[in-house]
């Protein structure tokens, strides 16, 4: 069929119903948007641009002897301690300082200063008061941490670290990502005598 160069087509549908050929129509429940006029692009980057914030999270502490490390709520046993007001758990600490930002609300050391309120106590419970924190509806879409330390190794005790921040951060442990790396011995980063953790995180604020 020889068409109308004239006549303008909203979507290839249109086009095929206009060649003859018959149109079946499937029902789709998920969004699924075209970009076909300036509204649909107006449309997607409010899509895009809502809803999800991030924050970034970083902590070090040294290291001297001991017993073990808390690693995201979990003692790690070693002959190692962390140096620290707190329970020096830079995982954590690197957690809250992500979900403050995100949260903008400051850093960990606004929110929790080094006073005698706050001496040895465990980290996982700073955590649980900044998630109080949280506007209704607000939920943790995911967290990506490393771990910065030379020894002990982390690998063994992953799912553990998973499931103790899973239950404070009420998110599936599918959706928390722990890696663990060393400094490979060099010079200008010297982590010997310490140990750090990143943690990116996003939030969705629900509206």
């Amino acid at each position: 069929k020889k068409l109308d160069i004239i006549h303008e087509y909203s979507d290839e549908a249109a086009l095929a119903e206009d060649c003859g050929y018959d149109v079946i129509i499937f029902e789709n429940k998920n969004p699924n948007i075209k970009i076909t006029t300036k509204e649909d692009l107006s449309e997607i980057t409010k899509r895009i641009d809502s809803d999800n914030f991030f924050g970034v999270g970083i902590d070090f502490h040294s290291l001297d002897k001991g017993d073990g490390i808390i690693v995201g709520g979990c003692k790690i046993k070693c002959d190692l301690k962390s140096v620290a007001h707190s329970d020096g758990d830079v995982l954590t600490h690197a957690i809250i300082d992500a979900l403050l930002g995100a949260l903008n609300l400051g850093d960990i050391g606004e929110n929790f200063p080094n006073t005698s309120e706050y001496l040895n106590i465990s980290s996982i419970k700073l955590l649980k008061k900044v998630v109080q924190k949280m506007p209704e509806n607000t939920k943790i879409i995911n967290i990506d941490a490393s771990i910065v330390l030379n020894s002990p190794k982390i690998s063994s005790h992953k799912n553990a670290i998973k499931e103790s921040l899973s239950k404070v951060l009420d998110i599936n442990i599918d959706r928390i990502s722990i890696k663990g790396t060393t400094t490979n011995n060099l010079g200008f980063v010297d982590m010997s005598n310490g140990w750090g953790a990143q943690a990116i995180l996003m939030i969705d604020d629900g509206n």
